[in-house]
C-alpha cells in the first residue's frame, strides 16, 4: 500500500485519499492490523498502528482536508505510507 500512495503527493489528490481508505477496507476485510505514518520531516519518525479489533469499532470517516479513525484525526494529505499487516 505504501507504493500506491508514495506518488501521489501532497495537498488534494483524492486518489490519494481513496488508496488510504482502501487500505483501510482491506484491513478489516482480511481482519488484520493497519499501520499509518506521517510525513516525516513534520512530524518526526511515528506510526501508528490499529489492531483489526480497533478498525472494526471505529467510526472512519473523512472531509476535505481529515481522516478520522475513531477518536484520531489525521491530514490525510502528510500520510505518507499505509501498511496492511497480515
Amino acid at each position: 500500500m505504501a507504493t500506491l500512495i508514495r506518488d501521489l503527493g501532497n495537498f488534494g489528490n483524492l486518489q490519494k485519499l481513496d488508496r488510504i481508505i482502501k487500505g483501510i477496507e482491506v484491513a478489516k476485510r482480511y481482519q488484520c492490523s493497519l499501520v499509518i505514518s506521517l510525513d516525516p520531516i513534520v512530524y518526526g519518525k511515528n506510526a501508528k498502528i490499529y489492531s483489526y479489533e480497533e478498525l472494526r469499532n471505529a467510526e472512519i470517516n473523512f472531509n476535505k482536508d481529515e481522516l478520522f479513525i475513531g477518536k484520531d484525526i489525521y491530514p490525510w494529505w502528510d500520510i505518507v505510507r499505509v501498511n496492511v499487516l497480515f
